[in-house]
């Protein structure tokens, strides 16, 4: 059971970290630290890791963010791999040094959040 990630005065979250690959190439970004948020329909990269793989833009999305901002943000064909297994799709991607795993993917497990145990659990 992987713990919630905590940084001082914020509220801790769940974290996955998961790896990240180019489906093309193979090539590889390990350890990448993914926000688990149900309230997301779409898994969003890290933008750092969408260059470090050389990845290329499939399309834009305008979105809207939960605050009721639009954002245009660019989608990428890659590989997530969670939870010993790998999910190969269009993901859009964010400027922020870590992701988030959205609904598409949260949806093929069982996820417990413990939140009074800062604990969270995921099953196949």
């Amino acid at each position: 059971m992987p713990d919630y990630q905590k940084s001082p005065g914020v509220p801790p979250k769940p974290v996955a970290v998961v790896n990240i690959s180019n489906p093309a190439t193979g090539e590889a970004v390990a350890a990448v630290p993914m926000l688990l948020d149900s309230g997301a329909d779409m898994s969003v990269l890290p933008l750092f890791v969408t260059k470090r793989l050389n990845l290329q833009v499939t399309k834009q999305y305008q979105i809207c963010d939960f605050n009721g901002n639009t954002h245009v943000l660019s989608a990428f064909h890659a590989a997530i791999q969670l939870e010993g297994r790998k999910y190969i799709g269009v993901y859009l991607a964010q400027d922020d040094m870590s992701g988030i795993v959205g609904r598409d993917l949260l949806n093929e497990f069982r996820l417990i959040l413990d939140g009074p145990k800062l604990v969270w659990e995921i099953s196949h």
